[in-house]
């Protein structure tokens, strides 16, 4: 514990960070030749951490997967752990730092692009379970869509395969990701950023992660939450998405 502890003081504003410049720029430029998606920084998920049951409100942290859990949500240049199982993934979103930053403007760098007669700022990738806005786009409902909306949806998932990757590779790496963590149910957030923490150290300098370590964890789509603010998409991000189908 008292290494996380270190890791987390001295190494976290170091290697989880959101790139920017010439960093960014590859990572951009990387989605659009890859998945044929403009303006994309990356995409956001969340991943369950087993626990043992906590003495204090275990059914909190009693999660849809039928186990006792906290929530990493990351996009590993951004890492927010420890919300309770039980927990929808558009409330953590919503409480996080990644989430006001973005909503105040002051996360995403300042790189319009202009897409059939619309501005398309930089944006990321999500499934469903969060709110659609102008920096964060998600598919259309699965419900009467057109051809092209079809196309859309499709390009979107599989642009988000890099979160199946993410979430893989750090589980590859440290197995015990994968079991069940009986520490501290209040040391979780340390511990799971330190390893974070570690992987990005790894990936930046070429660490090797064998195809057969990653775990590949298909991506779940959670039901949207029923909150207002999960299911109401303002009239600027809906026009936008509708302008991303035409690319």
């Amino acid at each position: 514990m008292r290494f996380a502890v270190l890791l987390l003081n001295n190494l976290a504003a170091k290697y989880i960070n959101f790139p920017t410049g010439q960093s960014l720029r590859r990572i951009v430029d990387g989605f659009l030749s890859k998945w044929g998606f403009p303006q994309c920084t990356g995409a956001i998920n969340g991943s369950h951490i087993s626990i043992i049951a906590p003495t204090e409100n275990p059914v909190d942290y009693y999660n849809r997967k039928g186990h006792h859990s906290v929530i990493l949500q990351a996009e590993f240049v951004d890492v927010c752990v420890g919300w309770p199982g039980s927990i929808h993934d558009a409330r953590v979103l919503g409480n996080s730092k990644i989430y006001s930053k973005c909503e105040s403007g002051s996360f995403l760098s300042n790189w319009p692009k202009t897409v059939s007669n619309t501005t398309i700022p930089l944006l990321m990738l999500e499934d469903p379970a969060y709110p659609l806005k102008t920096w964060l786009v998600k598919p259309f409902s699965d419900n009467g869509l057109t051809q092209r909306q079809q196309r859309f949806n499709y390009r979107l998932s599989h642009a988000r395969v890099v979160v199946e990757n993410a979430f893989g590779r750090p589980k590859g790496r440290w197995r015990l990701l994968m079991k069940r963590n009986d520490s501290n149910i209040k040391n979780m957030p340390t511990l799971v950023t330190a390893y974070c923490i570690l992987h990005n150290l790894c990936e930046l300098y070429g660490d090797a992660c064998e195809e057969e370590w990653v775990t590949h964890d298909t991506l779940e789509d959670v039901p949207p939450s029923s909150s207002t603010s999960s299911t109401v998409a303002t009239t600027s991000a809906s026009r936008m998405r509708d302008a991303l189908c035409d690319y």
